[in-house]
């Protein structure tokens, strides 16, 4: 599965945010985030990781874009003002960042916590081919490969757009 970034291939340098990646436990039981790591194809000029927490449906206040982000151009601080508007808390450095939506009750009407995956990248556009999250439960390290390919299009990535 992956998500792709249109762009004119004249623009030097743009930013797209990838979501969709959803994070819960079994059981609720609640794991610390320790980082993300990006298995690059095409690097991009930089990666930041960001964490976005959506309360439950009956919680939410305000007009936006409260489900799931798949994609949009920009940066989360320039996605909080009209017209395109994202809801939620959104955090960085994700690093300690505690998660404990159950995985039986996840859904976007229950409140969800979305890692939030900003690209920057010039005309030669960016693949991210995965990413791994590592976190902590119980004093064990564990990491979550997580095979979602995330393309920002330009002259190197024309044949994945």
């Amino acid at each position: 599965m992956g998500l792709a970034a249109p762009a004119d291939v004249g623009t030097k340098r743009w930013q797209g945010t990838f979501g969709s990646v959803l994070l819960c436990t079994d059981g609720g039981q609640t794991i610390t985030l320790t980082g993300v790591d990006y298995q690059t194809e095409v690097p991009p000029i930089a990666i930041e990781t960001y964490l976005r927490k959506v309360p439950d449906s009956e919680m939410r206040t305000g007009a936006g874009e409260w489900g799931v982000i798949p994609m949009r151009v920009g940066v989360p601080k320039h996605l909080a003002n009209p017209p395109h508007i994202i809801r939620g808390d959104v955090v960085s450095p994700i690093a300690q960042q505690l998660v404990s939506t159950d995985c039986g009750d996840a859904g976007t009407e229950t409140g969800f916590t979305e890692i939030l995956t900003v690209l920057t990248s010039s005309q030669h556009g960016a693949h991210i081919a995965s990413l791994t999250i590592t976190y902590e439960h119980g004093g064990d390290i564990s990491e979550l490969a997580v095979p979602l390919e995330l393309i920002m299009c330009g002259l190197e990535t024309k044949a994945l757009c």
